[in-house]
């Protein structure tokens, strides 16, 4: 472990890694499934207030600046008025395998259903169906994963290019294998035993099953070389 590191864990002793924050937030009632990753717990807020009323599934992303809240104290201010205590509650319950962008607040009684991607800054409120990409403030339906799915599939390589050639243009040379980084595949041959993953950034602990279905890709070009050539 390096010093930062080190002193990271003493300051933060439950918000150093994405491990050490999911098993706080289990030891103070939260429900988290299996493979769940923050990336940057520093800056991640889930509701200390009632975190029992919080559930996450199993293989979500969480990326940095995502609140998720189980409460609503805005009632407070009708007490102000009308002098009665009028609280609420709710249990805000996001599915597996969502991803949830930058930024993004998750409200109190919001049900996110699997397979769902959140845009960065989002404020979501109410239900989100699965297999749907949501966005905005508040959070609006903006496409399906099947779109995206189809619409990435039919760009890879048109993207892939666009990455190599920009690479050129600020570096004023090809780029190498681990600037290419998951484009990678377009040009390795996935059958074989000795592909180096070392360049590839998996995040948390989705390593084993990503390296798996990347070997499942068909390169496209039998080399790098060839690959650079293409772009000329």
């Amino acid at each position: 472990m390096s010093i930062k590191k080190f002193i990271r864990k003493i300051i933060y002793p439950n918000k150093h890694n994405s491990d050490a924050y999911v098993a706080y937030l289990k030891s103070v009632g939260c429900k988290i499934g299996e493979n769940t990753y923050f990336y940057d717990p520093l800056t991640t807020l889930i509701d200390s207030s009632r975190p029992e009323f919080i559930e996450i599934g199993a293989n979500c992303q969480i990326t940095k600046g995502v609140t998720i809240l189980a409460h609503d104290y805005s009632y407070s201010v009708l007490r102000d008025v009308y002098k009665e205590m009028l609280p609420t509650s709710g249990v805000t319950k996001i599915g597996n395998n969502v991803f949830i962008g930058m930024n993004s607040t998750i409200l109190m009684n919001t049900t996110i259903e699997d397979n769902v991607i959140i845009g960065a800054g989002s404020v979501v409120r109410g239900t989100i169906k699965s297999g749907t990409i949501v966005a905005g403030n508040p959070a609006k339906p903006i496409s399906t994963i099947d779109n995206m799915y189809k619409k990435l599939k039919s760009n890879v390589l048109e993207n892939a290019k666009v990455h190599a050639k920009h690479i050129q243009k600020v570096k004023g040379r090809n780029p190498n294998i681990k600037e290419m980084g998951y484009y990678s595949w377009i040009f390795t041959d996935t059958s074989s035993e000795n592909v180096d993953f070392s360049h590839l950034p998996f995040f948390g602990h989705e390593k084993e099953s990503a390296i798996s279905d990347y070997l499942k890709q068909n390169n496209i070009y039998n080399s790098f070389e060839e690959f650079l050539k293409d772009l000329q």
